[in-house]
């Protein structure tokens, strides 16, 4: 691509800056993925690499459908559909080459650390949490990334521990119930 079409800001970054940014693990950050997240991804890429790609190319080549020809609408979304997957795929390998896959049975088990469940009194209701690599987070049921907010305030702590999280909806109080850590393999 010519640099002439690349701010100026990402000139020289190469074919990197052409990628979103929120792709990115902060500076300095490892990327940490549980062994259940490990497989995932690497599924995730063999699915795009083996299946998704070669399929919407098949289907982007193809110049008729019967009837004469190809319509353009479809041809445009297999194109834009194989764009993303292709993203998607390069995302995928760079997180693969740099992942280290930690097993939580290889943590103090008395104290919380990445791979831990973690039941919690939160402001007097139970909640339970499984801290997880970043790409593996999914607030909605329970995984938290390492790096956020709350793993990081129960970072170390033990059962019986007691916090506090200052977070945008409010102040957490915090007890620590359980800890248990999964043998994934």
């Amino acid at each position: 691509m010519s640099k002439a079409f690349v701010k100026e800001s990402e000139a020289g970054r190469g074919e990197d800056a052409l990628l979103s940014d929120f792709d990115a693990l902060p500076r300095g950050v490892k990327n940490y993925v549980t062994p259940n997240g490990a497989r995932k991804l690497q599924e995730e890429s063999r699915r795009l690499n083996q299946e998704t790609i070669p399929q919407l190319k098949l289907l982007i080549g193809k110049t008729s459908d019967g009837a004469g020809h190809w319509e353009a609408e479809k041809v445009s979304s297999a194109k834009r559909d194989l764009q993303v997957a292709e993203h998607r795929l390069h995302f995928l390998e760079r997180r693969l080459a740099s992942m280290e896959v930690i097993n939580g049975k290889q943590q103090v088990q008395d104290r919380v650390y990445f791979g831990a469940s973690v039941g919690l009194l939160e402001n007097g209701i139970l909640k339970n949490y499984a801290i997880v690599g970043v790409d593996e987070a999914d607030p909605s049921i329970g995984k938290i990334s390492w790096i956020s907010p709350l793993a990081v305030a129960l970072r170390a702590a033990r059962i019986g521990d007691k916090r506090m999280v200052d977070l945008p909806g409010g102040l957490l109080r915090l007890e620590i119930k359980t800890i248990d850590y999964i043998d994934e393999n």
